[in-house]
């Protein structure tokens, strides 16, 4: 019958079988992630759960293909992360986000000192400990760190095969077990830290987002009097730009050698942030009104200008510094901002260009034609992905991730790994890369694209691998005890440091839910938390903290098995 040849090929382990029953696997948890239950949805975690039913069931894979693509799924997907967020990571921290990460990095210090005192106090082995630790912050990643650590530790220890394999398929069941309520019991977090905003103090929850304004500035201070705009820049300790300026009756492109003059009044581009202190510096804000006329309209500097916006797309003009095309002298354009994967850059004279850029350029229509040619503006040239630096950043990230990390009082070195090297190589890339013109963008859909593959991928074979006994475990063995310490592990740390982030140090809400759902690598509650106030706040929040958060918990994860274990 042909049921019992499909039966037998699902269940005779082979290359073909492995390739159809992962994406057998994906495909169906995929499917079923979509549907939520009043507003929750497991999303694509229920690929994991998918995984683990059908190897409940009898659905058998061969460890090594499961074990292979458990790494490459998770290279793929931490990498491009790493890639994504880059960006985002390095000017964070020159802002709020120090901050933030700090408290981030609380929770996760706290989360490690509640799984020591549940191995103190409880008979539960560390091994079982951190796989629960994995499903209570449904960070993956910390699993693969930690099966990682606790198998360098064994063999070390020269356990046998069996209790190797023994070992790392419970660190598995025991995350599947606490993951559940490792993504509601956040929302119960935020729930509790919501009662305590003051109803007087809601309109404390502001937008965080950095905001670019234009500004009209009156020159009064006579210390930038007869000053160039190069010369300015130098007394200046805040990013800005002058994109126009009003003087006896016309208006006037600026260029480097151009003096500012009693008088002038300018246009300016900055930060929101930095508004008191270039008012400061320039003398007064204009309102607009020339003393005894209409009302100065910018807008009229138009009609023989134009405006654009031109993508980098030339590998030539990749890592180049902005202030090296001397485009006000040249041609006589302003670059008015710079967009970069979704964040707005002030276009300072050291910022190098990167392929992707959008640049938001003014001036005349002939010459925005030849800085067009110059910066490639061809869209069809972004569709084509490099993929030359993508192998080779992930190549260097494994490599990264296997350099062993000796720490005095631990026997056995630590690793990055798989987990925390590519992430490591892909914020490195996407940020400094540029620096040695390594051509690293790749378009938000493709990169979307490799990381929920990889992602799928990961969470397809761990299910497989680790299906097999899970009912049991949970019905007749440890289970309940896994998810209530995972329960634990879950709520405590946030909420403790939650609540003294906002009863203490006045944080508000916004920024201390971003926190905790980053922490906690939890975006289904990033948008629960979201829908209770208005702006991006907790979105930016969440972002700012994620990447090293991602990085930490790795980290601590095998910190913490190479102590206690090793």
């Amino acid at each position: 019958m042909w049921t019992d040849e499909i039966i037998s090929f699902l269940t005779e382990p082979s290359i073909l079988q492995a390739v159809v029953a992962l994406f057998l696997v994906s495909g169906i948890g995929m499917y079923l992630g979509k549907f939520s239950f009043k507003g929750v949805s497991l999303g694509l975690s229920m690929v994991f759960f998918i995984g683990i039913i059908c190897s409940h069931f009898g659905l058998r894979v061969d460890s090594e293909i499961l074990a292979f693509t458990i790494n490459v799924g998770l290279i793929l997907y931490v990498y491009t992360l790493g890639l994504q967020v880059g960006p985002a990571f390095i000017e964070s921290l020159k802002k709020r986000g120090i901050v933030l990460n700090l408290w981030a990095t609380a929770i996760i210090v706290l989360s490690i000192v509640v799984i020591v005192v549940l191995y103190l106090i409880s008979n539960q082995s560390l091994p079982h400990l951190m796989g629960v630790l994995s499903g209570a912050v449904t960070n993956m990643p910390v699993l693969g760190a930690s099966q990682e650590a606790v198998s360098g530790v064994l063999v070390h220890q020269g356990a046998s095969q069996e209790v190797l394999s023994k070992t790392l398929a419970e660190m598995a069941m025991a995350t599947a077990i606490a993951y559940p309520f490792g993504v509601i019991g956040v929302f119960i977090v935020i729930a509790i830290l919501k009662t305590q905003v003051p109803r007087s103090g809601a309109s404390a929850e502001e937008d965080d987002t950095v905001k670019t304004i234009t500004k009209e500035y009156l020159i009064t201070n006579s210390a930038v009097a007869g000053k160039t705009i190069r010369e300015l820049m130098t007394l200046n300790t805040v990013p800005m730009l002058v994109s126009r300026i009003w003087r006896e009756g016309r208006f006037m492109m600026p260029k480097s050698d151009t003096e500012l003059q009693p008088g002038d009044h300018v246009l300016v581009v900055s930060e929101e942030e930095h508004h008191p202190k270039i008012l400061l510096l320039l003398g007064e804000e204009a309102k607009g009104v020339r003393p005894g006329e209409e009302v100065i309209d910018w807008e009229a500097a138009n009609e023989s200008l134009a405006s654009r916006r031109i993508i980098i797309t030339r590998q030539e003009i990749n890592g180049v510094r902005l202030a090296s095309l001397d485009l006000r002298s040249r041609m006589n354009i302003n670059v008015t901002s710079v967009i970069r994967a979704g964040i707005t850059l002030l276009p300072s004279p050291s910022l190098r260009l990167q392929m992707g850029d959008r640049l938001s350029v003014v001036g005349k229509e002939s010459d925005l034609k030849e800085l067009s040619r110059m910066m490639g503006n061809e869209l069809k040239e972004l569709d084509t992905p490099y993929l030359v630096t993508l192998f080779i950043g992930m190549l260097l990230g494994c490599v990264l991730g296997a350099i062993p990390i000796v720490i005095p009082g631990i026997s056995t070195p630590i690793k990055m790994g798989i987990a925390g090297g590519p992430l490591i190589a892909g914020i490195l890339m996407s940020a400094y890369g540029v620096r040695l013109h390594l051509n690293t963008y790749i378009t938000s859909s493709a990169n979307l694209m490799i990381r929920t593959f990889g992602i799928v991928l990961f969470m397809a074979a761990l299910g497989l691998s680790s299906g097999e006994g899970f009912f049991a475990t949970l019905s007749q063995g440890p289970g309940l005890i896994w998810m209530a310490l995972g329960t634990a592990v879950t709520v405590l740390p946030p909420l403790i440091i939650g609540y003294i982030c906002m009863k203490w140090f006045k944080l508000s809400f916004s920024h201390t839910a971003g926190v905790v759902c980053g922490s906690m690598a939890n975006p289904i509650a990033l948008d629960y938390a979201s829908s209770l106030v208005k702006g991006d706040t907790i979105a930016v929040s969440y972002v700012t903290v994620y990447p090293l958060t991602m990085f930490a918990r790795v980290i601590a994860a095998q910190l913490t098995v190479g102590i206690i274990m090793g």
